[in-house]
């Protein structure tokens, strides 16, 4: 096989394996608890969040917080990166401190 051929074939798979979100799979079932957002292992809330809350999320700064506070509310914690609100490589690394909560009505 051609280094170029090759290449494009490993780009497939990671493509895949991320579309498939398969990494999730092999992660931890629940995040540190040295994470900043943890309270009693219960998950962030992205659409009840405070801009401080957000901030202390692994890559998220006052213009990523401000962004996500701006787009509320969510249906799901994957429309941060779908919607083009965050980079995928940031929400990657924080969508197991973060869930999207539904409103009773």
């Amino acid at each position: 096989m051609s280094g170029s051929l090759l290449r494009k074939l490993l780009r497939l798979l990671v493509f895949i394996a991320l579309f498939l979100d398969i990494p999730s799979q092999f992660a931890f079932t629940q995040a540190p608890t040295h994470a900043k957002t943890y309270e009693n292992g219960t998950l962030l809330d992205i659409n009840t969040a405070t801009l401080e809350q957000l901030e202390a999320l692994p890559g998220i700064g006052a213009g990523y917080a401000e962004r996500i506070l701006r787009y509320r509310p969510y249906r799901a914690k994957n429309q941060l990166a779908q919607d083009g609100i965050i980079p995928q490589v940031t929400y990657l690394k924080i969508r197991l401190f973060i869930i999207a909560k539904q409103r009773v009505k």
